[in-house]
């Protein structure tokens, strides 16, 4: 026969409590504080032709569930709330001219809410007005870049990272790991170390250099004369560009530094993984290359997130980038996903970038970096270089600067530009702060 339960005065004095609190349609975790964070309102000045998503309140500093709602007053035509269950943003596509003025209401899963009023004009013009310097670094060729940006940069330590400047897919998940690693990324020709880069090497004076790539990529000859610069040299690879990639995030020695977070991005193509690689290493988080095509991830890549604890995973491009069978996959392993994604390779960037800089941060960068779409070698390499100045790295147009990485730098407030490559790669029109017209 059992023996009769005794109920202790406190867990009488604990039921009494939350029969009280129940009682009066609180419950008992509400006791505890749930008041939501105040809601961050969108940027003030927001022009026709442009992309806005921006997040309404900071999700590592208020881990919850935040229902966003307007309270009073009416979004900007086309804006709307979106409820991403571990984030919420305001989204506005191509709103229209007017002023706006509203009530951001967010709500807590207990009905705890906090209103913030906003204002927001649309204008028809956007232009670049405090933008006050410009300055580019450029060279003969994408080695000679490197070389520039790399006599520029400040890294802490005195190691180097070598990759080739011919294809891309050996470097794209390079750019977060040297930035981790406070070192520098330099290209070099498959079969043949450019002179420039091998002076750079040799005013740099490192202890270690990290070869990207198997021998198709990165020679043995050159391996061979990187070695003359006496250094110790190694060599990170990969039977492919997404083993590689795999490979160099988990290596003990060079490889990505430990986070809860991670980037995604497709290996058939580099845009969306340059701007992956930006906000990334701004976050102090990984690149993983995947092949965006397939029905899912492989069961090595969701041991990699697994392994990593990772639980969160920002997807870089559109689905037809990375497929929904890969964002589904994601989603059985990791808690949070979001796919911050733009129509074409520079609306991603300026989302990406955006996502990764908040206009309601508490710090904000005042230098912006901006290199072509049209090829992968001045972005991957200036992406080091944003990342130890902590600032956003856009991808452009030849000729002019796409409309939404012109108005985050405008909602940044950004006073300087740096263009990374010659006038060929990136125009005098983008030096002028030229803003594309659609």
């Amino acid at each position: 026969m059992r023996p009769p339960t005794r109920t202790t005065p406190f867990a009488l004095a604990t039921a009494a409590l939350a029969t009280t609190l129940l009682a009066v349609g609180v419950t008992p975790a509400q006791a505890v504080d749930d008041t939501p964070p105040m809601p961050f309102c969108p940027p003030v000045s927001q022009s026709v032709g442009t992309h806005v998503q921006e997040k309404l309140y900071d999700p590592d500093a208020h881990p919850g569930h935040y229902v966003p709602s307007v309270a009073a007053g009416a979004l900007p035509g086309g804006a709307t709330l979106v409820d991403g269950q571990w984030f919420a943003e305001y989204q506005s596509p191509t709103p229209a001219v007017g002023s706006y003025d509203f009530t951001l209401r967010l709500t807590s899963d207990f009905g705890s809410f906090l209103d913030k009023t906003c204002h927001v004009d649309v204008v028809a013009d956007l232009a670049l007005t405090g933008v006050t310097t410009v300055d580019r670094i450029g060279g003969s060729d994408r080695y000679d870049v490197a070389a520039a940006i790399s006599k520029t940069s400040v890294p802490g330590t005195r190691t180097l990272y070598v990759a080739s400047g011919v294809d891309f897919p050996d470097a794209l998940s390079a750019s977060p790991v040297v930035a981790h690693n406070e070192s520098r990324l330099l290209l070099t020709k498959p079969d043949e170390l450019p002179e420039s880069i091998f002076d750079e090497i040799h005013r740099v004076d490192p202890l270690t250099i990290v070869v990207l790539g198997g021998t198709s990529a990165v020679s043995t000859a050159v391996e061979t004369r990187l070695k003359t610069l006496g250094a110790l040299v190694v060599r990170i690879e990969g039977s492919d560009r997404y083993e590689l990639s795999r490979n160099l995030i988990a290596d003990s020695r060079f490889g990505a530094a430990a986070s809860s977070k991670a980037y995604l991005a497709t290996g058939r193509s580099f845009p969306d993984a340059l701007s992956a690689a930006s906000a990334a290493a701004h976050v102090g988080a990984p690149v993983l290359l995947a092949d965006g095509q397939a029905p899912s991830l492989s069961s090595v890549e969701t041991d990699l997130f697994t392994t990593r604890g990772v639980t969160r995973t920002m997807i870089s491009g559109g689905p037809t980038a990375v497929s929904t069978g890969i964002e589904d996959s994601v989603r059985l392993s990791v808690t949070q996903v979001k796919r911050p994604t733009g129509g074409d390779r520079y609306a991603t960037s300026a989302a990406v970038a955006r996502d990764a800089f908040s206009v309601n941060s508490t710090s904000l960068p005042t230098t912006a970096y901006v290199a072509t779409g049209q090829a992968f070698p001045d972005a991957l390499t200036g992406t080091v270089l944003a990342a130890e100045n902590g600032s956003p790295l856009y991808l452009v147009r030849k000729d002019c600067i796409p409309r939404d990485a012109a108005q985050h730098m405008a909602d940044l407030k950004i006073s300087k530009v740096v263009i990374l490559g010659g006038p060929a790669a990136v125009s005098d029109d983008v030096a002028a702060l030229t803003v594309c017209s659609e």
